[in-house]
């Protein structure tokens, strides 16, 4: 066991938090403790519980880059160009639904750990997990269920996009037609049409940037809101059930 794994071994042994540590190498390096390690129950269940936290303070940490990515401007080669600003933010959209979806499959894996509900990973979908009698005595499946409808229409976003190859992006303003008097509006700015209209493009795709990143922060500060309250109801669990394997 290298010196990174063994620190990265003591940091998950520590109780269940959810902001701990903010590294991708993180993941990886613990499954493989768990894979080739023979470890104790406790410490197995420790190191699950501790990868599915971590995964899911990963996935909120993409959210916000994303939502910071998405407002910026890019420019290709120094040459401002419209199709790569709109491309630019569908790009960053399609990210944002495919991480802001996985929120729910990895609250669920999760749930699944810290309660020791031994399903196996590839079953452990909305109605398997939601319906266990251990967590509908908890009261957990109402967080669930919030958290289902938040993705709800993410979700079907997230399918178009992986099995049809669908776009999925908002209405936005600067796709539609501007119907304006392009000629003699040019003539009062003493630019060519061309110009006009590409300024007229430029400033309302930097309103539907606005627009959208927006949604995004409303929708995010949502669905965090509910991942902390599911938290709070694991925690106790956690430390129960790791007495349990202490014991």
């Amino acid at each position: 066991m290298s010196i990174r794994e063994q620190q990265l071994y003591k940091v998950a042994s520590s109780n269940l938090h959810f902001w701990i540590i903010h590294e991708e190498e993180t993941i990886p390096a613990l499954w493989n403790l768990v894979e080739k390690e023979s470890t104790s129950l406790q410490r197995g269940y420790e190191l699950r519980s501790f990868i599915w936290c971590e995964t899911l303070a990963l996935l909120f940490d993409r959210l916000k880059k994303i939502r910071e990515m998405t407002a910026r401007s890019v420019y290709a080669r120094g040459e401002r160009r419209k199709i790569v600003q709109k491309e630019w933010v569908r790009y960053n959209y399609h990210i944002y639904i495919l991480i802001y979806q996985s929120i729910l499959d990895v609250v669920l894996l999760l749930t699944n750990e810290v309660l020791d509900l031994g399903i196996p990973h590839k079953q452990c979908n909305y109605n398997m997990i939601s319906n266990n009698r251990r967590v509908r005595d908890l009261g957990i499946n109402h967080i669930l269920n919030e958290l289902s409808q938040m993705t709800k229409e993410h979700r079907r976003g997230k399918n178009l996009l992986l099995h049809q190859g669908i776009s999925s992006l908002p209405t936005m303003r600067s796709g539609k037609m501007i119907s304006l008097d392009i000629t003699n509006l040019a003539v009062e700015l003493e630019l060519t049409e061309a110009e006009t209209r590409s300024s007229l493009e430029e400033f309302l795709l930097s309103r539907d940037k606005i627009q959208l990143v927006q949604q995004m922060d409303k929708e995010c500060k949502e669905i965090e809101s509910q991942a902390e309250q599911l938290l709070d109801k694991l925690l106790p669990q956690y430390h129960k059930i790791h007495s349990f394997y202490e014991s």
